[in-house]
């Protein structure tokens, strides 16, 4: 079934009130009148409609918990040219928090309501229940509540409240992850991206996994983990995902997963791997300071000044300090990694700009692609470590690098790595990610002789 965000305008008015009754003169100068008003701003993707709604039930509580008069309170619906409105409620000035709102057809059914922080749904609307929101005197409050359509899901999903509400469409589709080799289904854990909004789901080891969410992009990031295996990276279109929409004769999407492949090098290093597309990757920077054949790569520690050397081939610890390889790998020369005695580990090489160029296509362009590849956080990466995400699994790190002729710089700022390309005698390409932006640089101007990080790709 299709499910929906109505949007619904709930305006709060709270003005200050006089009453007169027969007996004496009430003085409530310190109520507020709230009227709210629902406005269905957009077309349903729900067989419900507001139209189906007869009443609102709804709590509202002191800011300190406790409770006030409406409590689970029934609240009259109203429609009159096309405007829904409830009767007016009357609370005193202060502060508040609406806790419950569900809008409840002729037959008692909960057919819209507003998720609570932290539930699944919570996910698909701007501001989870609880809103908190002051009475004043002789002011208008306003606030505004998204509400979901509960076709497919259980009240138990959701938390109530209410005021003004914008409307954003779900849809669900039919998830299945298998195993490559078996094709036996497990579980996993995924997450639907777009960089501007994202979603997160444990799936089990069924073939009909249902995932709902927004209704608003074009196409969609799918990332798929599990323990032991490669991370899935698909990017589908909106219209792709709805082929397996929640509809009855729709059949789920199925994602294969592969066993996790792991690259030793010759000084026994294990490194974990990542599948991009048809690319697979070293998702942990090199620590080799052997080739393939055993040969030693020349230990860079305490060198200086080497810029008077034509082909230096040279491994750095950052800082001339051993305790930064882990886990920031160690930095090299583009002499030494471009040797044909190979410092990746068997059946891996340095990427080439080529391939830098593939993997930035796949993510959408070099934009946005650093965010999908850097780690997230600020553990390991200075602030504000734009647009980081990681759903990729790269984990790109911010090594920094080591000038031929200056000391160790940039560690925690940024993270450079060679390719295999050469410009010319002097330079040769690289790619690169900085804290402050999510765009991935690549570029045909890195020195040579400069101390550079490095991944391996399969090949």
């Amino acid at each position: 079934m299709k499910k929906s965000i109505v949007s619904v305008l709930l305006s709060a008015i709270l003005f200050s009130c006089f009453f007169l009754n027969s007996c004496k003169e009430e003085n409530t100068s310190n109520q507020g009148k709230i009227e709210f008003s629902v406005i269905n701003n957009s077309t349903l993707k729900s067989s419900q409609s507001l139209e189906n709604v007869e009443k609102i039930v709804l709590t509202i509580q002191h800011s300190d918990g406790s409770s006030t008069p409406y409590t689970q309170a029934e609240v009259n619906l109203y429609r009159m040219n096309g405007i829904y409105f409830t009767q007016s409620l009357i609370l005193e000035t202060g502060s508040y928090q609406l806790t419950e709102f569900y809008l409840i057809d002729s037959i008692g059914n909960t057919v819209y309501a507003a998720p609570l922080a932290g539930s699944l749904q919570a996910q698909n609307v701007t501001q989870p229940l609880p809103i908190e929101f002051t009475v004043s005197e002789n002011e208008t409050t306003s606030v505004n509540v998204e509400v979901l359509s509960t076709e497919s899901l259980t009240p138990a999903d959701f938390g109530f409240v209410a005021f003004p509400i914008d409307e954003v469409a779900t849809f669900s589709f039919l998830i299945g992850i298998v195993d490559k080799e078996t094709g036996v289904l497990i579980p996993a854990s995924l997450t639907v991206s777009n960089g501007l909004y994202f979603f997160s789901q444990n799936l089990d080891s069924i073939a009909n996994n249902m995932v709902t969410i927004k209704d608003s992009f074009d196409t969609y990031t799918l990332t798929i983990t599990h323990s032991g295996y490669n991370i899935f990276v698909g990017n589908f279109s909106t219209g792709s995902l709805k082929l397996h929409e929640n509809i009855v004769g729709n059949l789920p999407l199925v994602v294969e997963l592969e066993k996790e492949l792991t690259a030793t090098d010759y000084d026994g290093n294990v490194y974990h791997t990542v599948r991009i597309g048809n690319q697979v990757w070293m998702k942990e920077n090199l620590k080799a300071t052997h080739y393939q054949n055993g040969d030693a790569v020349l230990d860079g520690t305490g060198i200086g000044n080497y810029s008077g050397e034509s082909e230096p081939k040279y491994y750095f610890n950052y800082n001339d300090d051993p305790s930064y390889i882990n886990p920031y790998g160690r930095l090299y020369t583009w002499f030494a990694v471009n040797d044909s005695r190979n410092i990746c580990p068997v059946g891996w090489h340095i990427p080439s700009r080529e391939e830098l160029a593939v993997l930035a296509d796949y993510l959408g362009g070099t934009t946005g692609a650093g965010g999908k590849l850097k780690e997230a956080g600020t553990t390991h990466w200075d602030s504000p470590n734009t647009g980081a995400t990681n759903e990729t699994g790269f984990t790109a790190l911010p090594g920094g690098y080591r000038g031929n002729a200056d000391p160790f710089v940039s560690m925690g700022y940024s993270g450079c790595y060679w390719a295999s390309t050469s410009t010319d005698g002097q330079y040769a390409w690289y790619y690169a990610f900085l804290s402050t932006s999510a765009e991935f640089f690549y570029y045909p101007g890195g020195t040579k002789k400069d101390g550079f990080s490095v991944r391996c790709i399969k090949d």
